[in-house]
């Protein structure tokens, strides 16, 4: 499902982008946000205490965040980030967490 997300966010930016470079940047941006967030998220993979989820929900945050950079500096937000951009990014965080915690 991450996967999924990221290739249509991506897909969006390339879209919406104004040129070529522009382009590879933003995809570049959202690309190494993610991978960095993948490889990052691999510690919590045996970690479930209480602490351990702290920091993971700390890690999301700053993934969302970083995520949510690139879609705004791709649609021109000077202000910086959305909040609802942020928002959605967590709550697919938080329900890929749900789905693999459940099984």
């Amino acid at each position: 499902m991450r996967v999924l997300y990221l290739a249509i966010v991506i897909s969006q930016l390339c879209v919406s982008a104004t040129s070529a470079e522009d382009a590879n940047g933003q995809v570049a941006c959202a690309a190494t946000a993610f991978k960095n967030y993948l490889t990052a998220s691999q510690v919590f993979r045996d970690r479930h205490g209480v602490e351990d989820q702290i920091a993971q929900r700390r890690l999301q945050e700053r993934f969302c965040l970083r995520f949510a950079q690139c879609v705004a500096r791709v649609q021109g937000q000077s202000a910086g980030p959305s909040p609802s951009g942020f928002a959605d990014c967590l709550r697919e965080e938080a329900i890929e967490l749900y789905k693999l915690y459940k099984d």
